[in-house]
């Protein structure tokens, strides 16, 4: 997280809004198998974190993604910890209710997965 290059305080480096931005990146190198800011140097990502506009998982997945996947990454990946979800339970209940929308996988016998027909898994071109 941003703020953790010059915390003001301990307490401020060690804050739920640091987890929250974690997993805001996590999730978008999961989504797309990129980090959402590259640079050459730490310096230099950490500068992109806070001055430039944050990345798109649409724009990377060349507008397959759930737009509103797009929204909570980037609700997470704000530079301002006071801009991001106050927590992790709030992020679970948002990609919850995202999850309602998409069918479940089904286990057979052997306790394979089945994946539901809209499911498929293509490698991502870059």
């Amino acid at each position: 997280a941003p703020e953790q290059v010059q915390p003001q305080t301990p307490e401020e480096a060690m804050r739920p809004a640091v987890d929250v931005y974690g997993l805001g990146g996590s999730l978008f190198f999961m989504l797309t198998g990129a980090h959402p800011f590259r640079g050459q140097s730490t310096l230099e990502i950490q500068e992109k974190k806070l001055n430039h506009p944050l990345p798109s998982v649409g724009d990377r997945l060349k507008g397959r993604a759930v737009p509103e996947m797009d929204e909570i990454i980037h609700h997470c990946l704000r530079p301002q910890p006071d801009e991001r979800p106050p927590d992790m339970l709030y992020v679970k209940r948002e990609i919850d209710k995202i999850r309602l929308r998409f069918p479940k996988a089904r286990y057979t016998e052997e306790n394979r997965t089945v994946a539901p027909a809209p499911v498929r898994k293509r490698r991502i071109e870059r």
